[in-house]
């Protein structure tokens, strides 16, 4: 039947219970979907968990701070970690960002298999990360900064956690595409590719007026097209540099 926007008991598939013994944890859940595998990911109460999407059943569950050193403690001397929506990584990996302190801060990508929920590698900064997401091609990019530092370092890591590259940047992240990053520097929409470097988008998609989106569709769509215009730079400049360093080679030496 059309759907016709209410739930009702039959368009329910399962029901799992995500929350045990604690009223204040009750902050709704942030999750991931692993389609082709059929795994439901979400985060509840320090624990990473994974469920079928056919039944619902618990595949395996791991907890996200184990072993995490509580280095700014909370003022009744407990631990004070923070746990973002999971991401999905590569091709069989699991990530969530943990922010560690209770004013001066640590952050942590924790990476999981999402087959057996066994820990495969961890990223770590000092200060926040802002905005981490993962690219089209399964790189995780993060930018991250100390409390009240002015530029974010950009990071970009494969799925083996092995970094491919950094570099500081003065803006904020929003949306990942086929490596690249769409977000904001100086209140205008930006694009940062791999080389990390920075194009401004107001000139082809301006925004004005508070009440616009960040980023709409048409500016991620252009997004793209910008990226894909400065590559074709890049190789129209690197085949003039080619055919200069051709052209002298070829000039006879007295």
């Amino acid at each position: 039947r059309a759907w016709d926007g209410r739930l009702t008991a039959r368009d329910v598939r399962f029901r799992v219970p995500a929350v045990f013994g604690c009223s204040g944890c009750v902050w709704g859940l942030s999750f991931a979907v692993d389609s082709a595998a059929h795994r439901l990911f979400f985060v509840s109460m320090g624990e990473l968990r994974a469920h079928s999407t056919d039944d619902g059943r618990l595949l395996w569950s791991s907890s996200v701070t184990a072993g995490l050193p509580a280095i700014d403690l909370r003022s009744d001397g407990g631990a004070a970690f923070s746990l973002s929506a999971p991401l999905l990584i590569g091709d069989d990996e699991v990530g969530v960002p943990v922010l560690e302190g209770n004013s001066d801060h640590h952050s942590y990508v924790q990476v999981f298999d999402r087959a057996t929920g066994a820990t495969r590698w961890q990223f770590h900064r000092k200060g926040h990360l802002y905005s981490p997401g993962v690219t089209t091609n399964g790189e995780l990019w993060t930018s991250s900064a100390n409390c009240w530092a002015v530029a974010g370092e950009m990071a970009r890591v494969d799925e083996q956690g092995h970094e491919l590259g950094t570099h500081f940047v003065q803006w904020l992240p929003t949306i990942y595409g086929d490596g690249f990053a769409l977000g904001t520097a100086n209140g205008a929409p930006h694009l940062l590719d791999s080389s990390f470097a920075l194009t401004n988008l107001s000139p082809l998609a301006p925004v004005s007026g508070a009440a616009q989106p960040l980023v709409s569709g048409q500016q991620l769509e252009l997004g793209a097209v910008a990226l894909h215009a400065v590559e074709a730079e890049g190789r129209r400049v690197a085949d003039q540099v080619d055919r200069v360093h051709g052209a002298r080679r070829r000039v006879p030496q007295h």
